[in-house]
């Protein structure tokens, strides 16, 4: 569905970590998907007020976290899926904008002097939020044998944008 898009206003690469953005706050490759075909659908309808492609992915990253907002993370089947509806689940209890701060931050998707303008916080305040919620997930989180976190395939390879 994502990759039907027109997606002229923004590179499929971007998608991609709009989609693992979205991901991460649903816990649902599905809903994932399904939410930014929407925000895209809606991006595409008002693209002559939003000039430029950093302001444009600014205003995905807030209709994105309004939508998943909306709706608990998913329940899930299997163990990848456990995974990752555990990794929303505890991603859900931080706080924002600690959780957007911490998700744009890992994503790649803008720099923490971006990340700061986006959410309206100033350098410092932005670092502490990433910082808080960190800490939420190292204790929430079970222990990773050997510190790597195991790749999860359905997240990292199958970005429905790049298909």
């Amino acid at each position: 569905m994502i990759a039907a898009l027109d997606t002229a206003s923004i590179p499929s690469a971007t998608l991609c970590d709009f989609y693992r953005y979205a991901f991460l706050l649903t816990g649902d490759a599905g809903r994932a998907e399904e939410v930014l075909v929407a925000a895209c659908s809606r991006l595409e309808e008002m693209i002559g007020q939003l000039r430029g492609e950093e302001p444009r992915k600014a205003w995905l990253v807030m209709r994105i976290r309004e939508s998943c907002a909306q709706q608990a993370p998913a329940s899930s089947n299997g163990r990848a899926a456990d995974e990752a509806s555990l990794l929303a689940r505890t991603f859900s209890k931080i706080i924002e904008p600690d959780r957007t701060a911490l998700a744009l931050f890992y994503l790649n998707l803008f720099s923490i002097e971006e990340i700061a303008e986006i959410l309206e916080m100033d350098l410092e305040e932005t670092t502490l939020a990433i910082g808080r919620a960190r800490k939420v997930l190292q204790q929430t989180l079970p222990a990773i044998p050997n510190g790597s976190v195991p790749p999860d395939s359905s997240v990292q390879d199958s970005c429905p944008a790049a298909q």
